[in-house]
Order: C-alpha cells, then structure tokens, then sequence
C-alpha cells in the first residue's frame, strides 16, 4: 500500500483503553473492531493483525481492558465513578434547563422571552442527548460515533448557560438559593471538561474538528445576540406612553342657585407600543376661594417665601388669601388585573357639584400609574392586596412626607407582589412589590395623594435615595402620567 501510514497502538490505560495514533490523529479504543473502524475512517485496511500496518506496544492486539459491566478493580470503579458523575451532571442541567425551557416558553410576556424558553429546550434536549451517550460509552462500552462531539458540545453549553445565569445574578447583586445550584453545575462543567479534554482527550479524536469549532463559535455569538437584545435593549428601546387629559364643561347653577354644576370629562389612551397594566388611575378637583387680585403689585421680595414653598407661579397681582382646597378625589381604577393594549382608550364623564358661594375658581387633574406588562406581571388575589390605614396602622413617616400630610392620616395600601417577565430572572431575582399608598388626610384636612414605590418586601417602609426608587420604578417601567391642572371661572355664575 503505497499511502500506507504507521499505526502506534499505545499500552492500555488505567482504565482499559489503548490511545491508537495514525500520523496527527488519535483516538482512544477499547477493542479490535474499534480499532479497526479507526483504521476505516482513515483510508487503511481493517486488519489489526497486519505486522506491517501496526506497532503494538505493552501488549499485542489480544491486550484489552476488562469487559465486564460492572466494577471489579479501582480501574473499573474509576471508569464508573466517572460515568455516573459525567451523566448524573448532564441529566440534573438537563432537566433543570427543560423547567426553565417550560415555563418561559409558554409564559414569557414577550415573543422573545418565549423564542428564549425555545433556546433552553434545546440546550435540555443536547445535555440529555449527550447523557444517554455517556451511559452507551462508559457503562455499556458501545461508542457511537458522534459521542465525543455531543458530549463535549454539551458539556460547553452547560457550562456557558451556568456561567450567564451566574453573571445575571452578580449583575443583580442579589442571592437567591438558586445561585448554590449554578455554582455547583459551572464547577460540575469545569471538571467534566477537564475530564473530555485532558484525560480521554477526545479534542484529538474527533473527527472534523473545524466544522464543530465553526458551528460552536456560531452558536455562542447568536447566544450572545440574543441575551443582549432581550435583556439590555430591547427593554429600554421604546418607553410606555399612556396619555391623560381633563376638560371642564360649561358651568351652570342648580337647585335654585345654590348650587354650580360642572361637566368634567377625563380621557386616557396607550399610544406608545407597548401593553401597560394601569395600576391607578384618578383625578382630583380642587376649589380656589379668596378675594379678587390686589389693587397694588406685590414686591420681589414677597414671592421668597412661595419659591420656597414650590409656588412658581409668581403673579405681581395674586391674592395670596386664595387658598387651594381639595373637593374631591376619586379612584377611577384601583390597583387589579386592569390592562390597556396599544391604541386602547377609555372615558369617563363626571358632574361635578359645589357650593355657589364657596369658590371662585375650580381646577382639576387626572394622574395615572401604568406598568409595562413586558417587564413584570403582578401576582395572588387583588382582594389580598389591599389593607387599611384604620385596620394597619400609621404608614412608613417617608410616605406622609412625601404626601405632606399628617403622619396619622388616614390610607389604603395595595402591596403587590410582582413576577419577572422570564424565569430567568424569576431564578436570579428576589420577589419585589409594588407598594401604593392612597392617602387621605386627616379630619378635615384632606390630603388625596398617591405614592407609589417598587421594593423588597419590608424595604418599602425604609427612606430611600430618589435616584434608587426611580431606578427600581424604570426596571419595572412603572410610570407616573399627570394631566397638568385645568380649570374654569365659577364666580361668574353667582
């Protein structure tokens, strides 16, 4: 045979197999036939007794390991040990990944959170594939002929998929005990990859070597893409836009004059892109009474005190006896499963009814807590949300400041628990809540203010910086829309 090339069959190794060499190739067989299917895939003939094709070293071609199934010295108790810890590792991230595959990809809020659950399927599908190939090669001793490259194809991506999973929780710099399971898989990953690659090295033995390596780089750079585009753009690439607005209509006097009727129509619409759960949604009517403006300007000097009391409408001819007063406050939608799609729309009409003598002017506003519905959805029963102030107790003193209102007034409170929108971060995360405060007032200094936070459980009742509550309310895009103030002259129905 003129291509003819030298075999080198090299002792038995502590575990029973012979590393075979045919110039740069190498490969790990533990008898005849696999030696000579060796020999076929390189072109030569198939007869392992030919003197003139191969070098036989520590023992001829009758020198083997053990053939039983079972463990009978410390070489076989070797082999098993690592069989069972091989395909033990690739079953748990395999069943572990189908969970994760399960629930995203039939209740991820996005398409491609669900596109993502597919991904973990398939990532299951290799690592269990590949412990069935374990099993066939190290307990059964049947090698297949692809086992090298599923083993170790799967035994990468377990090791990258656990290696995300951990950098999502540091980026988090949350602990969950979830995290002992990813470290312990990566660490599993680290040695069975020392295993493949250094002791059977199976790196050497695999045929078409450059297209697994091709088709690995591929796989992780549209890995990559992908977590890239649905964890940090793709939430931050539109806002939710949820529009409010307030009309007055014409005033007029009922009930013999004593009283002014007032149309008020109230509208909000999704314009952005996005679902939105709306959370809140109210408006408040205020009345200004007082006397008419001054006969003389007021000094510079004067408007000191309103800046400093956030008063920036600074008229020369203001009365300063004109004091706001709220009417009324009402709850258009409290906190439940209240969503609007993109393009939805609804109003509401109301009449409102004053005193004739009470008030000269009356103004109102709208304000509405929506959350995007593709970054969270909230969880349990709306009825047990709620609790109140009478039943409770005072709320959190950051709260009544942040209202200014009295630290004992009057409340209802909705805690919300809140569900990730993948089980991604269901897994790296800790439980938040979305916490509203619809405070009241006390006696007869009412108050009618909404305050909104996102926390751990507990965290709601400590103080925190506003750049950290408005940093957990944009993870959420939990968004707060006020109409701006309208208003309309009453003074002249009298």
């Amino acid at each position: 045979m003129g291509n003819r090339r030298l075999v080198v069959v090299h002792p038995p190794d502590e575990e029973g197999a012979r590393q075979a060499t045919i110039g740069m190739a190498r490969r790990a067989v533990r008898s005849r036939e696999e030696l000579a299917g060796f020999l076929r895939e390189n072109e030569l003939s198939d007869d392992v007794n030919d003197p003139n094709l191969i070098e036989w070293r520590g023992g001829g071609s009758r020198t083997w390991g053990k053939s039983s199934t079972g463990p009978s010295d410390s070489a076989s108790w070797s082999r098993w040990a690592t069989a069972i810890l091989m395909a033990s590792g690739l079953l748990m991230a395999g069943v572990l990944f189908a969970i994760i595959g399960a629930r995203d990809a039939w209740e991820a809020l996005t398409y491609v959170g669900r596109i993502a659950g597919a991904s973990f399927f398939a990532i299951s599908f290799i690592a269990l594939t590949a412990a069935v190939t374990v099993a066939a090669d190290y307990i059964l001793r049947r090698r297949l002929k692809f086992s090298a490259a599923v083993t170790l194809l799967a035994v990468l991506t377990v090791l990258a998929t656990n290696l995300l999973l951990l950098f999502i929780q540091g980026v988090g710099r949350e602990y969950t005990h979830w995290f002992v399971l990813w470290l312990g898989l990566t660490l599993w990953s680290g040695w069975a990859l020392w295993e493949l690659l250094h002791r059977q090295r199976v790196w050497g033995n695999m045929p078409q070597r450059k297209k697994f390596a091709v088709a690995l780089s591929i796989s992780a750079l549209i890995a990559a893409a992908n977590f890239s585009y649905t964890q940090i753009y793709k939430p931050y690439a539109a806002p939710i836009v949820i529009t409010n607005s307030v009309k007055f209509g014409t005033p007029h006097l009922a009930a013999g004059g004593y009283i002014i009727q007032i149309p008020l129509t109230l509208h909000f619409e999704n314009s952005g892109e996005w679902p939105a759960y709306i959370i809140a949604a109210s408006y408040e009517v205020i009345g200004l009474k007082g006397g008419h403006a001054r006969q003389d300007p007021r000094a510079v000097e004067t408007w000191r005190q309103d800046i400093q009391q956030e008063k920036l409408d600074l008229n020369a001819y203001a009365d300063p006896h004109a004091i706001p007063q709220p009417i009324i406050h009402e709850l258009i939608v409290q906190p439940a499963y209240v969503y609007m799609e993109p393009g939805d729309s609804f109003t509401e009409e109301r009449v409102i009814e004053i005193p004739a003598k009470n008030f000269n002017v009356i103004q109102a506003h709208s304000k509405v807590i929506a959350m995007r519905m593709d970054r969270a959805s909230m969880t349990g029963e709306p009825g047990d949300w709620k609790e109140f102030s009478w039943k409770k107790g005072k709320a959190p003193s950051w709260v009544m400041e942040n209202a200014e209102a009295p630290n004992d007034s009057d409340y209802v409170e909705y805690h919300i628990p809140l569900k990730y929108s993948n089980e991604i971060l269901n897994l790296t995360r800790n439980t938040r809540y979305l916490t509203l405060w619809w405070v009241l007032g006390k006696n007869k200094e009412y108050v009618f203010k909404l305050v909104d936070n996102v926390a751990l459980d507990g965290e709601e009742k400590t103080k925190r910086k506003t750049s950290e509550r408005l940093r957990d309310r944009d993870r959420y895009g939990v968004v707060n829309i006020d109409s701006g103030l309208v208003q309309v002259l009453v003074a002249s129905q009298r």
